[in-house]
């Protein structure tokens, strides 16, 4: 392969990719050139610590291996290969994680007490207390379960969350209201275990749909 044609399948890439020779630095792709702001022509023949301006990063670049660290704003995972460095802007896929565990804080917030109130109403169901009791406890954990059903309405209207694969929530909910209510009909009482049972099938029956 020529040096032009390397040269021109390399500023293809997203990747910034250094390369060395001898222990200096030979070229930088196009992508490289913009991370470093130096030209390959420039950078070429010049010793790696002045180029990429970092200690862990010349080291990965001289001896191999592998790091994430931030540099000008970013976040790059480097690697060190044969006859040169490429690092990967990884930036967007860490704000995408950060974003996932604020979802799951919030929601782990918002539902920890409706939830709470149905376990402890479906608990004293359980018991089977006198039908006038009994009657309004079903009132009340349905009132929980319509309470959750609008946060989850009021979610799915006010964020959209980056990650490209959502899941259907409402849905989920509302099957395991629908379940939840039709046991209630025919038996007047559910347990816990049943409530969390019907749960766990509707999302499990969402995920491999």
């Amino acid at each position: 392969m020529s040096a032009i044609t390397r040269d021109a399948l390399l500023d293809t890439l997203t990747e910034a990719v250094v390369w060395l020779e001898g222990g200096v630095v030979r070229g930088l792709n196009r992508a490289a050139e913009e991370l470093f702001v130096i030209s390959s022509e420039r950078a070429s023949g010049r010793a790696p610590i002045e180029i990429l301006r970092n200690f862990r990063l010349e080291q990965i670049a001289l001896l191999g291996g592998e790091i994430e660290l931030e540099l000008s704003g970013r976040i790059l995972h480097a690697k060190g290969v044969a006859g040169g460095l490429v690092l990967e802007d990884i930036t967007q896929a860490r704000k995408r994680e950060t974003e996932l565990r604020e979802v799951v804080a919030v929601l782990s917030h918002e539902f920890r007490t409706p939830v709470a109130a149905i376990k402890s109403l479906l608990e004293a169901i359980a018991l089977e207390p006198p039908q006038e009791q009994r009657g309004r406890f079903v009132d009340l954990s349905l009132q929980e379960v319509e309470r959750l059903v609008r946060l989850v309405e009021d979610l799915t209207v006010g964020f959209r969350p980056q990650a490209e694969r959502t899941f259907p929530m409402l849905e989920a909910f509302e099957r395991v209201q629908r379940l939840t209510l039709e046991e209630f009909e025919r038996r007047g009482w559910l347990t816990y275990r049943q409530c969390w049972r019907f749960a766990h099938e509707s999302v499990r029956r969402i995920l491999h749909e």
